[in-house]
Parts: structure tokens; C-alpha cells; sequence
């Protein structure tokens, strides 16, 4: 009973979470920056140790930095971290860049 309650106690605040927006649409050239996430297992911040595989119209690329708004494309992000706590967790982050809308120009009147 005891250590049922210091579990209890220790994972009471465990959470795996995105920071920020989890779907996001940009216009092209717009600047993009990666919010991450939060990832609290047994009572320890292992926010660092998050895994992300990320994906440009469904194919994989390396690394974050790959992620450009210099045209149209979809992208995901999908993180993971390494803990029994949350092993079968992934959550999924898509940025959506666009082409702006053209502005249509105020009447004169």
C-alpha cells in the first residue's frame, strides 16, 4: 500500500505534451521555430531526451534545421521519448506552408 502511494505521488504530475500548437499553417517565407515538448515520467523532466522523426510530404528528413518555408509543403514531427512511462506515446506536430493569398487591392471611392 505504501509504495502504491509514493508512485502515486511521484507520477502525479506526469505528462507528455506538445508545447505550443500541434497544427500549424505558414505562408511561404514565413520563419518557423520549433516549440518541442514537454515530457515529465516518474516525477523527472525528460523533455531533452525527446526522439523526433520528421517528414516532408511523407518523406523523412535529418534534421529540424530541414524544415524551410521557402515552398509549399506539408511537414510532420513526431516525438517520442525513451521511457516505459510513455513508450507507446507518439505525438505528432504537422506545419502546413502555403502560398500567401493575394491581397486584393482596397477600392478607391
Amino acid at each position: 500500500m505504501a509504495s502504491y502511494f509514493v508512485a502515486s505521488f511521484v507520477c502525479k504530475n506526469d505528462c507528455f505534451e506538445l508545447n505550443g500548437t500541434k497544427n500549424i499553417v505558414l505562408c511561404i517565407d514565413d520563419f518557423y521555430k520549433d516549440d518541442g515538448v514537454t515530457a515529465i515520467a516518474f516525477g523527472k523532466d525528460i523533455s531533452s531526451q525527446a526522439n523526433l522523426e520528421i517528414y516532408k510530404n511523407n518523406e523523412k528528413i535529418d534534421f529540424l534545421e530541414d524544415i524551410t518555408t521557402d515552398e509549399e509543403a506539408i511537414y510532420q514531427i513526431v516525438y517520442t521519448v525513451p521511457s516505459f512511462r510513455f513508450r507507446n506515446v507518439k505525438l505528432i506536430r504537422t506545419i502546413t506552408i502555403t502560398t500567401p493569398p493575394e491581397e486584393v487591392p482596397a477600392e478607391e471611392g
